[in-house]
């Protein structure tokens, strides 16, 4: 068992275990990043190539003569090629992620991308860098490079740790023993490592890591508050649509299904209780309700809970997609069941009107409810506890 101060430990420093909503919703972000900065990269290191590479041509002769050395000409082609194939290729990756709506990409997935993509772009910034700083120049390039993976990524703080460790530590070895730079060009590039170097390299090193700590555990943050919050909304979605007395759906929650209703062959039937205003008066309210609550637990005991609404007052209405004769089925099984239900010795009773025709649009819903009904109220107009079809 954790005790209560390694748990805040593991919490300080994001390595708690991650829900599959915290992945993906990590995994979104960095695929938004991602596309938007690989897009830029296709274009800017693409002009790099063509205008850099193949028209640019350096006016001093001694930069002319190092353009030309194989070594340099054949590094820079190398890396700009890598950095431009990893981004065209993660441009590809980001955007069929973010099109996809339910199933997405396996977490495991997008962070092996993701850490393919840090090494090449670090890769590149630490080529550039350590050949600049081989003929006398600047580290710039890695920092910018270095900066922006670990500050618009959201990378767990041991991912960024390793990672981190391994570009500077590859920075290091390559300036010291690995020359970048032609000699018969270049006869002395510096290959040492400077106290200042040092320097900066910890402080890059060590706001790396403290950024990507903070970063995530912001991240995770976010998502367990987004996530906190569409279970909110979800849960006052479903109160909104649903009647508090019957636990039935109700008029928004079939205004909100209407469209899985279309182009079915379906049973619409109005169903209203009969006497049900004189029963209020008679025996109050709280009867009143427990009638209501029994009678809907009745139609939903018939028909399924999915398919029965209440549709206002003591008025219900069943939506199926079954046969003419099935639902007949139901509707007498229904009866039975009502017939031998009694409050204060009274008989509970209802009137119906049902239609069934194939319906493909709203238009043809509203018309097919209007008709149910008419046969509702026909029901009621002559004598009650009577069902009126009309079956097209």
């Amino acid at each position: 068992m954790e005790t209560e101060k390694q748990k805040k430990i593991k919490a300080f420093f994001g390595l708690e275990r991650l829900t599959p909503y915290e992945k993906q919703y990590i995994d979104h972000k960095n695929m938004v990043i991602m596309r938007w900065l690989t897009g830029f990269l296709c274009v800017i290191v693409l002009f790099a190539m063509i205008f850099f590479n193949l028209i640019f041509k350096p006016d001093d002769p001694a930069f002319r003569e190092l353009y030309y050395s194989p070594l340099w000409f054949y590094g820079h082609i190398i890396s700009y090629s890598s950095l431009f194939i990893i981004s065209v290729y993660m441009f590809i990756v980001s955007s069929i992620y973010l099109k996809q709506k339910k199933k997405k990409m396996p977490h495991g997935f997008i962070i092996f991308n993701l850490y393919l993509f840090l090494t090449i772009y670090n890769g590149f910034g630490i080529y550039m860098s350590a050949t600049d700083y081989q003929i006398g120049g600047q580290i710039i390039g890695m920092v910018i490079i270095m900066a922006v993976s670990y500050l618009v990524f959201n990378l767990h703080p041991i991912g960024a740790f390793i990672s981190l460790s391994c570009y500077l530590s590859s920075f290091f070895v390559i300036i010291s023993y690995i020359p970048l730079i032609d000699k018969s060009v270049f006869p002395e590039p510096l290959m040492m490592v400077d106290s200042m170097l040092i320097v900066y390299a910890a402080i890059l090193y060590f706001a790396g890591i403290v950024v990507s700590i903070f970063a995530y555990k912001n991240t995770i943050k976010a998502a367990r508050n987004q996530f906190a919050l569409e279970e909110l909304n979800m849960q006052l979605a479903e109160l909104s649509m649903t009647d508090d007395l019957t636990d039935l759906s109700n008029r928004v929650a079939l205004k909100t299904n209407l469209a899985k209703f279309y182009h079915n062959e379906l049973n619409l039937m109005m169903i209203d209780i009969d006497n049900f205003k004189k029963l209020n008066d008679t025996y109050g309210h709280q009867i009143g309700d427990e009638v209501l609550k029994t009678f809907a637990s009745l139609l939903v005991d018939a028909f399924g809970k999915n398919n029965v609404y209440r549709y206002g007052g003591d008025e219900f209405l069943i939506v199926s997609n079954e046969s003419v004769i099935d639902f007949k089925k139901k509707l007498k099984h229904l009866r039975s069941k009502v017939g031998s239900y009694h409050y204060r010795g009274n008989e509970l009773c209802f009137s119906s009107g049902y239609y069934h025709n194939f319906m493909a649009n709203h238009e043809e819903f509203s018309k097919a409810l209007e008709e149910a009904d008419k046969r509702l109220y026909y029901s009621k107009n002559h004598g009650k506890n009577i069902d009126t079809a009309t079956i097209m």
